[in-house]
């Protein structure tokens, strides 16, 4: 099954996060590793946030 990366750059968004191992550059890529929109919440944020151990802060 090939995947249809234009459709799912659309689901990319702008992120803010600094610590997640899916965001790149200020935007979300989750959507391009699990072809899907990422959960978020108006409580929590992100809940498929991923925290990237190898980052430096």
């Amino acid at each position: 099954m090939e995947k249809n990366f234009e459709k799912l750059a659309e689901l990319c968004f702008d992120c803010g996060s600094e610590c997640c191992s899916f965001a790149h550059d200020g935007q979300c890529r989750f959507p391009l590793v699990h072809e899907r929109a990422p959960h978020i919440t108006e409580d929590d944020g992100c809940l498929d946030c991923v925290f990237d151990i190898f980052k430096e802060y």
